[in-house]
């Protein structure tokens, strides 16, 4: 069943509750070799199969309400919420944690001015990327404990890091490419040079045999030592 925006709001009550905050905090840690061994890893583990059992109880009033309200999340129902297994919640948060450090990565690259939510889309899904903006800046630690927001500034500053080495390689290639142009320039204005005075020693020995610029041997060759000085011109500009 597909989710809807309902769904991933819920979610992220569920999420960043006091129950499972904490959980939240460890889902970027490295894997034990009894989670190896056992398969409990990601949508399997018994943390996620809880988190799916609240999610799906409709009893439960607690996750019904926005926790985050913001003007445009106004028509946003959690209780409308669709049921899903704990692969497809998974799958979920997954999407919205790559979603946000996509985003936060084109808002933190150096140059640009524009407010965070200009490098998300405007659907009322994408908002979702700006309430995990404000849950990884919330101080308040009884909405987020060390470790999460640990683990936020983490994702940020990985993505970060990315950002700077591409740039990094981006500069390099444009100097090696630079480099490569002018050496290439350097190349082509000796060629030009040479022929230009090939084509010289011609014209004088033209010249001694008489002929003039309305020869028409004389004048093809005028021409193109013309030619010749301006790719000349074009090489050193």
């Amino acid at each position: 069943m597909r989710k809807t925006v309902a769904c991933v709001f819920r979610l992220l009550n569920v999420l960043f509750s006091d129950v499972f905050c904490a959980g939240v905090a460890t889902l970027g840690d490295v894997a034990t070799r009894q989670a190896l061994d056992t398969h409990t890893l990601g949508s399997a583990s018994s943390w996620w199969t809880e988190v799916t059992a609240a999610y799906n109880d409709e009893d439960n009033e607690t996750f019904n309400a926005l926790f985050h309200i913001k003007p445009e999340f106004s028509t946003i129902d959690p209780a409308a919420f669709r049921h899903h297994d704990s692969k497809k919640l998974w799958t979920i948060w997954k999407e919205l944690t790559r979603d946000y450090r996509e985003v936060d990565g084109r808002f933190t690259t150096s140059g640009n001015q524009a407010p965070f939510t200009a490098f998300y889309g405007g659907s009322r899904t994408d908002g979702v990327v700006d309430v995990l903006k404000d849950f990884a800046n919330n101080e308040d630690k009884a909405v987020l404990t060390k470790r999460q927001i640990s683990f936020f500034e983490e994702c940020i500053v990985l993505k970060r890091q990315k950002n700077d080495r591409c740039e990094k390689e981006h500069e390099a290639t444009m100097r090696a490419a630079a480099i490569r142009q002018k050496r290439d320039s350097v190349e082509l204005l000796v060629a030009l040079q040479k022929n230009l005075r090939e084509m010289r020693r011609e014209l004088a020995a033209l010249e001694l045999q008489g002929l003039t610029a309305e020869d028409s041997e004389f004048a093809d060759l005028k021409s193109c030592i013309a030619k010749l000085k301006s790719e000349m011109e074009s090489c050193l500009s």
